[in-house]
């Protein structure tokens, strides 16, 4: 495993730092920084910008296994380029993208000067601020659907929080999260998004930003991975990742967004995938769910030696491991 993460970190020690000040994607009518019309040119800088950020996680845990002080020059420089250059929106699903930095100035921060957590700490603040002004606006609006964007919302604002070690923040995404999951999981484990999308895709992907925040709360000793609402009207994250279970184990089948209440699910936006049946990807959440939860590790096991059978480190690894996350795993893949 350590070799994967050299790998990627040796990789990404190449690129060089091209941060945009804004970056691409759907706007949401809450957010409270809206997105500049941009021409195609600025669209695609944008989205090739994107790529300094890939690697950035995996990079950080290389550091922290290692102590390269090559490697975490370069973390240095990516951070301090974008953090003078970037203005996160408040939109969850275009500063999920800002997850990976977050993450690996989680690991860096007690190694960098005072100088440069300056800079840096001020950006992934309104990362926090901001994508917490977007959520309690659409709390706010009862009409607005308990959807996987609040998911990354909450994800969003816990681990950028986490990383600039603010405890009241981090308080408010505990009280927040309760709430949001007595309205978003039922006992059953359907979510609102599979409820209203038809998707096991969308469930799936309202998962990665429950699951990933659940274990950046871990860090403060907080376990929201098996918290229901309440004893009798609610599931939990642990319920919502076993509704998966049959459907991996092909013992069920759902043919993706046929009842869909979103008509664009039908029409345009996902046209080529309505009506086939869900397929398992053995990508997030479950990684992450692993560190709960062994199954979803053997899951991801099995998949990767049917479809890669040659590449043996994909069997001990589907890619590097993301339930290193904080260094609060207690089972690795």
């Amino acid at each position: 495993m350590q070799g994967q993460l050299k790998r990627h970190a040796d990789a990404f020690a190449q690129v060089t730092p091209t941060p945009v000040t804004y970056l691409a994607g759907s706007k949401t009518e809450y957010q409270p920084v809206s997105l500049p019309d941009m021409t195609a040119a600025q669209i695609a800088a944008a989205h090739l910008a994107e790529t300094n950020l890939s690697r950035i996680r995996a990079a950080a845990f290389d550091w922290r296994c290692h102590r390269r002080a090559d490697t975490l020059l370069v973390l240095r420089n990516m951070l301090v380029a974008w953090a003078r250059v970037h203005e996160p929106y408040g939109n969850p699903l275009i500063d999920e993208t800002l997850l990976n930095p977050a993450v690996a100035y989680f690991h860096v921060r007690d190694a960098l000067s005072d100088a440069d957590r300056a800079i840096i700490e001020p950006w992934l603040r309104k990362v926090v601020d901001r994508n917490r002004i977007w959520f309690e606006r659409i709390t706010a609006d009862r009409t607005a659907g308990r959807n996987n964007w609040m998911s990354h919302g909450l994800c969003n604002v816990a681990v950028s929080a986490l990383a600039i070690d603010s405890r009241a923040d981090l308080d408010w995404v505990i009280s927040a999260t309760r709430t949001f999951l007595g309205e978003h999981i039922e006992p059953g484990g359907e979510t609102v998004d599979f409820r209203g999308r038809d998707a096991l895709g969308y469930h799936c992907y309202s998962l990665r930003g429950l699951v990933l925040l659940a274990q950046a709360l871990n860090v403060d000793g907080v376990s929201l991975y098996d918290y229901r609402a309440s004893a009798a009207g609610n599931g939990s994250m642990a319920n919502a990742m076993a509704f998966l279970i049959p459907y991996i184990e092909k013992t069920r089948v759902h043919l993706e967004y046929v009842n869909s209440r979103y008509a664009p699910d039908k029409t345009s936006l996902h046209i080529n995938q309505l009506g086939k049946p869900w397929q398992f990807d053995p990508g997030l959440p479950f990684p992450y769910a692993d560190a709960y939860d062994p199954r979803w590790g053997n899951y991801a096991r099995a998949k990767a030696v049917a479809d890669t059978p040659d590449k043996t480190y994909l069997h001990r690894f589907p890619e590097y491991n993301p339930s290193w996350l904080f260094n609060e795993v207690t089972r690795s893949m």
